[in-house]
């Protein structure tokens, strides 16, 4: 580069691999800071409504924690439902015959009989 500073190929691959590292610890911890954020905004919509007397911020806050909350729920369903599916494990391999290759191999079988 003229003028500037080139970064080599390994500097690259090892900022790539830190982020990802960061990547994972985020996806990691991401149901727990979610429930964090909604506790929050719960919290602070009962300051606003019941103690500060603010009805609009009290108003968003408990707009943003349900949604925090349905987005936590559906977050916490989609994991349970593909815990075990990160991992290829060659299901293509593993397909159920179809109907007619069934019926030849029993008619090959019935044949040789």
């Amino acid at each position: 580069m003229a003028g500037g500073i080139s970064i080599s190929d390994t500097a690259k691959l090892e900022a790539m691999i830190h982020s990802l590292g960061l990547l994972i610890t985020i996806g990691k911890y991401l149901p727990l800071m979610i429930a964090g954020f909604a506790t929050l905004n719960l919290i602070l919509a009962y300051f606003d409504l019941f103690v500060w007397g603010h009805i609009a911020p009290g108003i968003f806050n408990v707009i943003l924690a349900v949604v925090s909350l349905i987005f936590l729920g559906q977050l916490l369903k989609r994991r349970k439902i593909h815990r075990y599916e990160y991992r290829y494990r060659g299901r293509h391999l593993n397909m159920q015959p179809s109907k007619k290759a069934l019926d030849r191999k029993r008619a090959e079988v019935a044949a040789a009989d």
